[in-house]
């Protein structure tokens, strides 16, 4: 499994790790939640994942240096939103999973929300 952040829901910071109290080994980039600022992911698990669904593609440099994939999409009510792909992911997942509908044909995706606040992350 693997998940998708909204790139609105999230920001990126370098260096210490609050939860753990000392500095990032390996000096991963942390991808908090906007709102209260849980650490939902680290950059090295980063996971590019193309959809055919996408409307735009492109790199960018969101983490530190490092340029990353970030995908552009649009629901069915016209919202365009960023995604960013993550083999793992900090997150509360709604079960169950649903196959329908989804922005990757052949995966199953649930709404992701943080532990913390429940705003919205992904899926």
């Amino acid at each position: 499994m693997w998940w998708m952040l909204l790139l609105m829901s999230v920001s990126a910071v370098s260096g210490h790790n609050a939860s753990q109290g000392k500095e990032e080994e390996s000096g991963d980039e942390l991808l908090l939640c906007r709102s209260c600022g849980y650490e939902v992911a680290v950059s090295r698990d980063l996971k590019f994942v193309a959809s055919p669904l996408a409307l735009a593609q492109r790199n960018d440099t969101l983490i530190g240096e490092r340029r990353v994939p970030v995908q552009l999409f649009q629901n069915p009510q016209g919202l365009r939103f960023q995604l960013l792909t993550f083999k793992r992911a900090a997150v509360h997942k709604h079960w169950p999973a649903d196959d329908q509908v989804s922005w990757f044909p052949g995966y199953s995706w649930t709404v992701a929300t943080c532990p913390r606040c429940h705003s919205h992350l992904g899926k």
